[in-house]
């Protein structure tokens, strides 16, 4: 009998970005904010400027439509949306956002910390060159030559500030995205050659005749080849998936002194367990860590 006790397999939680349709999700959640304050603020103004209140009534109408054929495109068919579908939708959140800020005139341009997000988002649904890139600058141009005709060609002191921080902010996103997206990628292929290397072990050891067992870093039963399944009279499919029977490996771990023997290197001795219907099995072991 071989018996061999590798490292705990626990893998570490991935790190990556969330799926793509929960980031789309999350941006038609933003798009839905965005519409019912173009809503209020319709209502809000509708006496003094009528015509403005129906601009901002139209757009909220155009966004749930474009939002609704995205939503049945992605959810319902399960298609993952184009980039071109994307960025359009990132352009029509610059123009919501636009149209929340100078619809607020002076006191609108505290929302445009709105734009912040759009750059964001289109920073990890699109490519970021062109896709993010052309978004920022849209962004900037819009917010600039919004602030141009509501300030009537005075602009505010903090707006190069302001068109530094959509930079900064889309810059480190994409990084931040590119890098995950890396880090994924090798984590896939990491994760594809460990499971290559255990199919190969594993038909290397059930070739073997002498009974194999492999036992986790908890005393669980990770692998038993079909000799070392006859020699326990047990079915490892059936038995220890079943059936909580590891207390077999516990059992045989407690009485030869396996646990602390691996410590310091290969284990040899001999060891009785129980078997099915009262019986005994004598076994000769040779221990080792992985």
């Amino acid at each position: 009998m071989i018996a061999s006790r590798p490292t705990p397999d626990t893998a570490p939680p991935r790190l990556g970005l969330p799926d793509q349709r929960l980031l789309v999700g999350g941006a038609v959640v933003f798009r839905v904010l965005l519409s019912i304050l173009l809503l209020i603020q319709a209502a809000r103004i509708w006496s003094a400027r009528p015509e403005m209140g129906a601009v901002l009534i139209g757009g909220v109408l155009l966004a749930v439509l474009l939002t609704a054929h995205g939503s049945f495109v992605v959810v319902v068919r399960g298609l993952r949306p184009r980039v071109a579908s994307l960025f359009g939708h990132a352009v029509l959140d610059l123009a919501l956002v636009t149209a929340l800020v100078h619809s607020g005139g002076e006191a609108g341009t505290a929302l445009a910390a709105l734009y912040v997000v759009v750059i964001a988002s289109s920073s990890l649904l699109l490519p970021p060159v062109p896709g993010g890139v052309t978004v920022v600058v849209l962004a900037c141009l819009v917010y600039v030559g919004d602030l141009v005709v509501l300030y009537r060609g005075e602009l505010p002191s903090g707006i190069p500030g302001q068109v530094v921080v959509f930079g900064f902010v889309f810059l480190l996103v994409a990084t931040l995205g590119r890098r995950l997206r890396e880090t994924v990628a090798r984590q896939g292929a990491l994760e594809t050659e460990l499971r290559q290397a255990k199919l190969e072990a594993g038909e290397v050891l059930r070739s073997i005749r002498a009974g194999v067992l492999t036992i986790d870093g908890a005393g669980r039963l990770a692998f038993a080849n079909p000799p070392a399944e006859q020699l326990l009279e047990l079915d490892l499919e059936r038995d220890f998936r079943t059936t909580n029977r590891s207390n077999i490996i516990d059992a045989s771990t407690n009485v030869a002194g396996i646990g602390p023997g691996l410590n310091i290197g290969v284990v040899r001795g001999q060891i009785t367990l129980p078997g099915v219907n009262g019986s005994v099995i004598n076994l000769g072991f040779l221990a080792r860590a992985l």
